[in-house]
C-alpha cells in the first residue's frame, strides 16, 4: 500500500479552495449584467415573481399583478439591453422592447430607459420611463422588399 502524506494533500486542497473562493468574485458590472439580464428575461417569459426580485420589496406585489393583467394583451418578444451610464453604485440602461398585442399579430417597439442602484451587494431597479425611439433614415431601409424590387438597370451591370 502506498501512503501519501496528509499535509501536502490538504494544503493543495486548500490552495485549490482559495484559487475557486478568488475566482468567485462578481464585480459590480457583472452583477448589473446578471440582474438586468435575469430581470427582463423574466419579464419576457412571464416569470413574474423572479423579475420582481429586481425591485424594491414594498413594490414587488403590486408589480406581478400589474404585469400580470398586461399579460393578457401583450406578448413580450424580444428584448436588448443597451448599457447608457454604469457606475459602481448607479447605472441607467435603455431597453428595446419587441412586442405584440393579442388583438392585432403585428411587431411593435418601445425603448424604456431605467434606473438601477446598488443595494447592499444586489442591483435594484429603482425607476423606469419610456423614451422616443430613433427615427430611421430614409436611406437606411429599401422603400420595398429586395425580392418585390424592380430589376437592376443595366448601368448597375458589371
Amino acid at each position: 500500500m502506498i501512503r501519501l502524506p496528509l499535509v501536502p494533500l490538504a494544503l493543495a486542497a486548500l490552495l485549490g479552495a482559495g484559487a475557486a473562493a478568488c475566482n468567485a468574485y462578481t464585480s459590480p458590472r457583472e452583477k448589473l449584467q446578471d440582474a438586468t439580464l435575469a430581470y427582463h428575461n423574466g419579464v419576457r417569459w412571464q416569470r413574474y415573481e423572479i423579475a420582481a426580485r429586481a425591485l424594491p420589496p414594498e413594490r414587488r406585489q403590486a408589480w406581478v399583478q400589474a404585469m400580470e393583467r398586461l399579460a393578457r394583451s401583450v406578448n413580450i418578444l424580444d428584448f436588448e439591453l443597451v448599457p447608457i451610464e454604469v457606475g459602481d453604485e448607479r447605472a441607467i440602461v435603455e431597453v428595446d422592447i419587441a412586442y405584440t398585442r393579442a388583438a392585432a399579430m403585428v411587431v411593435e417597439r418601445m425603448r424604456r430607459r431605467q434606473s438601477w442602484t446598488y443595494v447592499e451587494g444586489a442591483w435594484r431597479l429603482t425607476g423606469e420611463e419610456e423614451v422616443a425611439l430613433p427615427v430611421p433614415d430614409e436611406d437606411e431601409a429599401p422603400a420595398t422588399w429586395p425580392e418585390f424590387a424592380t430589376a437592376p438597370t443595366a448601368a448597375a451591370s458589371p
